[in-house]
């Protein structure tokens, strides 16, 4: 799709241009420089034409450490556009940073629309008359929170846009229709794709979310290091698996306890994260092998499960644990997995090593297969004979000298998985019968670890005149006047 680089020094005002371009409130924004430090895309439509945009973390002169780590990811994700904006800021006027940004933008020898922002002060248009000295033509003058100059943007659009090439490609006459079909691309799915999904990599801070990722891409796109809180904002990029499927790769900022949070940016930062696990169809969740499983990251994991995500569990760093103590520390996860999170017992996790590249291929696998489930609906008579059998199991206990009887289970939703059981006296079910249908559902409807709901309702008995006024329950009616 033909690509949008937003460039610029830190703190012009890209991600509020990035956010009114793709109309939704994506990209953190906060009066401070450095906000934005890994490549952001997003898909918008300028002048009717489709397009992805790229917003960038601010470019520095004779950056190193972090921000030249930064610079790195911006260049290439410019390289990488079609066409670049590059924006300066109107209340300050060309600065050493501004030329920095020109003199790397001139070299990639790509259509620049320059844009001089925040053109609705005063000293905008004077310091505009400095920006031809950048060479890239007139200035545009823009206020991207009020939308003013997008005309100018669009033109620039219409003007360099290259439309994507449709390859058409010969179908092989197969006898067999099934094949025929797929060839064809006919649309088989059913309730249980998941031929694109999001995934979610949650954690504490320095755990190692953004180095899974990169290793996942193959390529440096995330601010990754030792440093903690590298990662300001929830930033996805689209990974395309064999066979078509798309899987959104959502790095997300490290969160630590609340009494630890007292800056305003981390705070957005940590609401942001707890957002994105809302959204996400499967989280992963990182812990690092040196740090003992704490618990935070149990209240991490309950709030993914409360939200009905399915959940995977990563141990990373794995290879810095030595040999004869890699067992040892298994046992110790296992045995905190089951008493710290007693919502789901036996959750399953992995061990990897994301910066060595080791055991990362088994990631992906599973949460696929996280997603199948949480996806997949059951038959009715399956669900049944599921019921039939742990009440025959293990009848429910008498309450209040009455007896639950639990008659029918189907199932009303996916994703999360949802049930319901129509009994007599739900009001009078016990937490703990319910915990023992769940895990006999586990165990014999192939749920694993995937959070689902059980739903317990009256019986109903239907009323013909509940909704019918009765002609003969006060005052002069209808009916009495026919008798009269």
């Amino acid at each position: 799709m033909f690509t949008i680089a937003l460039a610029g020094r830190p703190n012009v005002g890209k991600s509020t241009l990035f956010n009114k371009l793709t109309r939704r409130v994506r990209a953190m924004v906060a009066p401070v420089p450095g906000v934005t430090r890994d490549s952001r895309e997003g898909s918008c439509s300028i002048a009717g034409l489709p397009c992805t945009i790229v917003d960038t973390a601010g470019l520095e002169g004779r950056a190193t450490g972090i921000a030249g780590d930064m610079n790195k990811i911006a260049e290439r994700a410019a390289e990488g556009a079609d066409v670049i904006l590059f924006m300066i800021d109107g209340r300050e006027g060309l600065t050493a940073e501004d030329e920095y940004v020109a003199g790397l933008l001139r070299k990639l020898k790509k259509p620049v629309l320059l844009l001089v922002n925040k053109a609705d002060t005063r000293d905008a248009h004077d310091n505009a008359m400095e920006a031809w000295s950048l060479g890239f033509g007139e200035p545009v003058m823009l206020a991207a929170e009020h939308a003013i100059g997008f005309d100018d943007i669009a033109d620039f659009v219409e003007k360099h846009y290259i439309p994507e090439e449709v390859k058409v490609e010969p179908i092989e006459v197969i006898e067999e229709a099934d094949k025929a079909n797929e060839a064809l691309g006919a649309d088989n799915r059913g309730p249980n794709d998941i031929s694109s999904l999001k995934l979610a990599i949650v954690g504490r801070p320095n755990a190692g979310k953004s180095t899974l990722i990169n290793t996942i891409l193959g390529d440096e796109r995330m601010l990754a290091g030792d440093m903690a809180g590298l990662t300001r904002e929830s930033v996805g990029t689209l990974y395309e698996l064999d066979g078509g499927r798309i899987i959104e790769l959502v790095d997300t900022p490290g969160l630590r306890k609340r009494a630890k949070i007292t800056e305003e940016l981390e705070q957005k930062s940590a609401a942001d994260a707890l957002v994105t696990i809302g959204k996400a169809d499967v989280v992963v969740l990182m812990i690092d092998a040196q740090q003992p499983l704490e618990k935070q990251d149990i209240q991490i994991a309950e709030k993914v499960t409360k939200d009905g995500r399915p959940l995977v569990v990563v141990i990373n760093k794995w290879d810095l644990i030595k040999n004869e103590e890699r067992q040892k520390l298994k046992e110790e996860l296992i045995e905190d997995l089951f008493y710290g999170f007693h919502q789901v017992k036996e959750l399953p996790f992995l061990t990897i090593s994301a910066l060595k590249q080791k055991g990362v291929d088994k990631v992906l696998p599973r949460v696929l297969l996280a997603a199948e489930i949480s996806k997949k609906r059951i038959g009715t008579a399956k669900l049944n004979r599921t019921l039939e059998m742990a009440l025959e199991a293990n009848p429910p206990p008498l309450r209040s000298g009455k007896m639950l009887k639990l008659k029918f289970i189907s199932q009303v939703a996916i994703d999360p998985a949802t049930f319901v059981i129509w009994m007599n006296r739900p009001e009078l079910m016990l937490a703990s019968y319910e915990r023992y249908l769940k895990n006999v559902m586990r165990k014999e409807l192939d749920l694993g670890s995937v959070p689902f709901k059980l739903i317990f309702r009256g019986n109903v008995k239907a009323n013909p005149y509940a909704n019918k006024a009765n002609p003969y329950a006060r005052g002069p009616s209808k009916a009495n006047k026919l008798h009269n």
